[in-house]
């Protein structure tokens, strides 16, 4: 028994001595650009000093589709009052062509989105719509099913990290 208490106290006490890994932005797999699409590239400059957002979708799952309108309608927002955010997609679906992909995202009013297809975010999940949230610095603040309100909040989360942040 004696030995059953401190090989429970060493394990504990391992699991404790290793720092939890965080996630970054440069762990993301970016995939490949999508022939026709009209954003493809991710640039240095389209993200430094901005709150990235990271979505995983599948133009065969309706949640996603609806999702995408949503994103549509968000970075209108974001455009409009100028908000510090910048939007990508990564489709995961292997076998869909890419105009099917182009016109789904197109009729989802979602073009203004840079997208990619078989890549991933760095934090594994189950299911899609998935979403990673980025701050300024590379550090993933929040992922998760991107159609609950926890994404909200995370993205006010991260608004506010980069308002506190300004001189």
């Amino acid at each position: 028994m004696k030995n059953l208490v401190l090989f429970f106290f060493a394990l504990c006490f391992n699991l404790a001595a290793e720092p939890q890994r965080v996630d970054t932005f440069a762990d993301l797999n970016w995939g490949e650009p999508i022939t026709g699409a009209a954003k493809t590239e991710v640039k240095p400059e389209q993200y430094q000093g901005k709150i990235v957002v990271v979505e995983e979708f599948g133009v065969l799952i309706p949640e996603c589709i609806k999702r995408l309108k949503e994103l549509g309608q968000l970075l209108k927002r974001v455009e409009r009052e100028k908000l510090p955010i910048v939007f990508y997609a990564i489709h995961r679906q292997r076998d869909v062509p890419d105009d099917e992909i182009v016109k789904a995202v197109k009729g989802a009013r979602a073009d203004g989105i840079t997208i990619r297809k078989n890549g991933y975010l760095p934090t594994y999940g189950e299911g899609m719509p998935r979403a990673g949230i980025f701050l300024p610095d590379g550090r993933q603040l929040w992922h998760g099913v991107s159609s609950d309100r926890e994404f909200d909040r995370a993205l006010k989360d991260a608004l506010k990290a980069v308002a506190e942040k300004k001189p």
